[in-house]
């Protein structure tokens, strides 16, 4: 029955959670620990690539993060939504610090403002901000995701210029 629905469908709308969990099997990886909200994905249909090539493609679709646990021999997989409106762990008083170097830098290296976006079978979108452009010039990047619709890749650009077109400054 997998392989009829493999076959036919490549598993297209499945959740990219669900999508992770079946490639790490394909590694002998037994677990995939979910973090966050997933939305549906399209199929892949390339041979011949690992099993983490296509869930580096996940991964990039869902605009989540992928990495090894480090207290077992899992994979932790979190969504977007993770990052997007972190939880505080610990917080510290910027009088506590006792440093004088402390400062807060605009770091341009996450910057984009202009994306090119498209997915299997879709037409290629094209997001940008206005305001980024005229004030730091054009940061372009492309973005080939595995989103299900057309209006799933806009909402995945819209999200990357709303959140980087201008990131805020960091303390160092």
């Amino acid at each position: 029955v997998d392989h009829y629905a493999a076959g036919m469908t490549g598993h297209g709308g499945e959740d990219s959670w669900d999508r992770m969990v079946r490639l790490a099997s394909y590694a002998k990886i037994a677990n995939v620990i979910p973090a966050g909200l997933y939305s549906p994905v399209a199929s892949q249909g390339e041979l011949g690539s690992s099993p983490l090539s296509h869930m580096r493609d996940v991964e990039r679709t869902e605009g989540g993060r992928l990495f090894a646990d480090r207290a077992s021999a899992q994979l932790v997989f979190q969504s977007r939504s993770v990052r997007y409106n972190p939880a505080v762990t610990a917080s510290v008083e910027y009088a506590d610090l006792e440093t004088p170097g402390v400062e807060f830098s605009d770091d341009d290296q996450k910057l984009v403002n202009l994306i090119r976006a498209s997915r299997p079978g879709g037409a290629e979108q094209r997001i940008q901000s206005a305001e980024s452009i005229a004030a730091y010039g054009t940061y372009e990047q492309q973005l080939d995701v595995l989103k299900t619709s057309d209006s799933d890749v806009i909402d995945a650009a819209t999200w990357t210029i709303v959140r980087y077109a201008d990131p805020m400054p960091e303390m160092r």
